[in-house]
């Protein structure tokens, strides 16, 4: 629930109180440590603020361009997981991400297909790899775990499944001969 503007002050006092306290800490290490923590963090935020400001003035007046636009920002994005503020599902993710890396699968001759999300682990199947190149197969891979853990981190694990055989593309010696005369010796 969105704090009132009174809610947002008393807050704001009391974090300034516990910020105070910083300054108090016997330890000077721990004391620049937290500080610099802080810094981190408040910049961090600052920089995610200055880019939603950017994507609300460039978007035009319609909410969900600005909304595509704000979930299309990795830092935007993984603040709002954080916050659990993010409107797409773990699925929706997940499959977006794999939208986004198909067009680097299929230069390598792959594509990927989601079989499920469960709890932390994504399920996919990899078709293709490079005319079967073992490690052309370990690099699309690595690029899918990448990409669906870029855009759903609470997903820690990305397990691929054998690829359906696909279809017998070859024509088995025995019937090039088949109905034509033996050869005699």
């Amino acid at each position: 629930m969105p704090w009132e503007d009174h809610d947002a002050r008393e807050h704001v006092a009391r974090t300034e109180q516990k910020l105070s306290r910083l300054e108090t800490l016997p330890d000077n290490a721990a004391r620049a440590h937290a500080t610099e923590a802080l810094q981190a963090l408040v910049e961090l935020y600052g920089e995610c603020l200055d880019r939603v400001m950017s994507h609300a003035v460039s978007a035009s007046a319609s909410g969900s361009e600005l909304l595509t636009a704000l979930l299309s920002d990795e830092l935007v994005s993984h603040l709002l997981l954080v916050h659990d503020l993010h409107p797409d599902s773990v699925e929706a993710r997940v499959q977006r991400a794999l939208e986004d890396v198909r067009p680097y699968l299929k230069s390598h001759g792959g594509d990927v297909e989601l079989l499920a999300v469960e709890g932390t682990v994504a399920r996919v199947r990899l078709h293709g790899s490079c005319n079967g190149c073992k490690s052309s197969a370990a690099t699309l891979e690595l690029a899918v775990q990448e990409a669906v853990t870029r855009a759903a981190p609470e997903i820690v694990q990305v397990t691929t499944a054998e690829a359906e055989p696909s279809p017998q593309t070859l024509i088995p010696v025995a019937d090039l001969f088949r109905g034509q005369p033996t050869a005699t010796r």
